[in-house]
């Protein structure tokens, strides 16, 4: 009965709650970090954060560039089969052009909805079965 009541003391729940949820964080990363510093920042301040996030923008930089390949060699292979299977904005002008034709995309979009997805879902709103010939 004493180690229980021991153990709700005020100063011991304060003590395991800031180990549960501040711990060794709360060393590193204040209000600031928490709240509207960012990534890179953070990633300056606490060594070990910083590698972690070094080994992410290194994922997301391979990622980017295997896409910008494999949409290369597409059309590169097949021009006329997927000559904008990812847009160009290597310059400002390429950026701009894929800007304000991105209403294009909208609408292809839309109106391609509806024949796809009639043709998988029945009258009943349930999925329909469509065999390959």
């Amino acid at each position: 009965m004493d180690a229980t009541v021991d153990a709700l003391q005020p100063t011991k729940i304060k003590q395991f709650l800031n180990d549960t949820f501040a711990g060794d964080t709360a060393k590193t990363f204040n209000w600031w970090h928490k709240t509207v510093g960012s990534q890179f920042h953070k990633a300056k301040v606490d060594h070990h954060f910083g590698r972690v996030c070094k080994k992410a923008q290194e994922f997301i930089d391979d990622v980017a560039r295997y896409g910008t390949e494999a949409s290369d060699l597409a059309s590169d292979l097949a021009p006329d089969l997927a000559p904008g299977l990812l847009p160009k904005m290597d310059t400002l002008a390429g950026t701009a052009r894929e800007f304000w034709h991105a209403h294009r995309d909208d609408k292809d979009s839309k109106a391609i909805a509806a024949p796809i997805f009639d043709g998988l879902v029945g009258t009943d709103g349930c999925c329909v079965l469509v065999e390959a010939d």
